[in-house]
């Protein structure tokens, strides 16, 4: 055989080999060698494991890409950044929500962008494609809420079973015949010495009753006293009403003849020591 024809095997050879190893990558691995795609991003605040670059991007439900990167935030850690290519055309809206989706039973994850009316304007190219909640996330933190709640209900049940044994555990000291019995002995000795009380409170009464009587006829005596002094007062003034508005008048005339005297002697302190006598006041 000669070199050009064993140069002709080899190139054969290696043009069918890559030719077969490009349809196994166009087939398989989802490579779009002749389209042209756009690139979105899709930020997060939840765990994003499962998903991993190259994993694919849905739409609906159908294949319109794949994963980029993911990357942490460098403004925020807590923020996980995804970069996500679709292919050009694809209807990514303004209203469009970008959902992580597990794909079954192995954990693995996948971006399905749904949602978007045909109202909404598209979405730019580089633009954040907002977050939405996926079915399986939902039933998750539901999942966890009816887990707490499940612990929560669970430690009231311990508590009220604790309530519990300490209300048998009461009941049980109160059904002892021991403490029964000396329920009993204390309530009759208690009627016994009420009755005792009351024999004693009515004997006081029956020997003290006539001083009872004597106490309140000098007490009503003492009253009809009181109502004739009174009444005898009353006709005393009435029968002196002239004599004592006199001497009321004589006792005012006197108050304000001390005021003049009184006013005189702070005026002119000389006239008390070298004043004439006052003529004598002739009684009419």
């Amino acid at each position: 055989m000669s070199d050009k024809t064993k140069a002709a095997k080899v190139g054969i050879f290696t043009f069918v080999t890559g030719s077969l190893l490009a349809l196994v990558l166009v087939t398989f691995g989802g490579v779009r060698l002749f389209k042209h795609q756009t690139r979105y991003f899709v930020e997060l605040h939840d765990s994003v494991m499962g998903l991993s670059e190259g994993t694919g991007v849905y739409f609906n439900g159908i294949h319109v890409g794949s994963v980029h990167s993911i990357a942490l935030d460098g403004v925020d850690p807590s923020n996980v950044r995804i970069a996500i290519d679709v292919e050009r055309g694809t209807p990514v809206r303004a209203d469009t929500k970008a959902i992580i989706n597990s794909t079954g039973l192995t954990g693995l994850k996948v971006v399905d962008l749904q949602g978007g009316s045909p109202k909404s304007a598209a979405l730019p190219p580089d633009s954040i494609i907002p977050s939405g909640q996926g079915g399986f996330d939902k039933i998750q933190k539901q999942a966890e809420q009816l887990a707490d709640q499940t612990t929560k209900m669970m430690k009231r049940a311990g508590d009220i079973l604790d309530h519990a044994d300490q209300i048998v555990t009461d009941l049980q000291k109160v059904t002892d015949p021991a403490a029964l019995g000396a329920i009993v002995e204390s309530t009759k000795q208690t009627s016994e010495n009420l009755q005792k009380a009351s024999a004693a409170i009515g004997a006081m009464i029956a020997e003290n009753r006539v001083a009872l009587k004597a106490s309140i006829g000098s007490v009503s005596k003492a009253t009809d006293n009181a109502s004739q002094v009174a009444t005898d007062l009353r006709a005393l003034i009435r029968a002196n009403q002239g004599t004592i508005t006199a001497t009321l008048a004589d006792l005012r005339q006197a108050a304000r003849t001390f005021k003049d005297l009184a006013r005189e002697v702070r005026e002119k302190p000389s006239r008390l020591m070298f004043s004439s006598a006052p003529e004598e006041r002739k009684m009419p």
